[in-house]
């Protein structure tokens, strides 16, 4: 019996403090992007724990640089110990947040706004 696996790197991760960010991010995303499974969470516990289970499954995290009982860009240390590329979200651009982005090889970073989530879309 042959066993079918799900395709490599076939998953995102949305990790993001806000709930209906998150929501509608995963919407365009699913929207835009049928070929892939959109995981969505608020906590970098959780993402850690999505990202063992699915180990190299995960096209790329987009990640919240600012979470819940986390240090500021965890979410981007975490996705690289992974070996999974991030892409970053802020609400703010400071030398600090784009050195942590430098340092964790961060494919691209957006501002949280109403363009966000369309130019997330193209970009995956």
């Amino acid at each position: 019996m042959h066993c079918k696996s799900r395709p490599f790197r076939s998953r995102l991760l949305i990790v993001d403090n806000s709930p209906s960010f998150r929501n509608a991010l995963t919407l365009a995303l699913n929207y835009k992007v049928k070929e892939l499974i959109v995981d969505a969470t608020g906590n970098c516990l959780e993402a850690r724990h999505l990202l063992e289970q699915y180990k190299g499954q995960y096209l790329a995290v987009i990640g919240g640089l600012i979470l819940p009982n986390s240090t500021e860009g965890e979410i981007l240390d975490i996705a690289h110990q992974h070996q999974v590329p991030a892409i970053a979200l802020t609400s703010i651009l400071e030398d600090k947040i784009q050195k942590l982005m430098k340092k964790n090889k961060v494919i691209d970073y957006f501002l949280k706004d109403q363009d966000c989530l369309h130019d997330v879309s193209n970009l995956v």
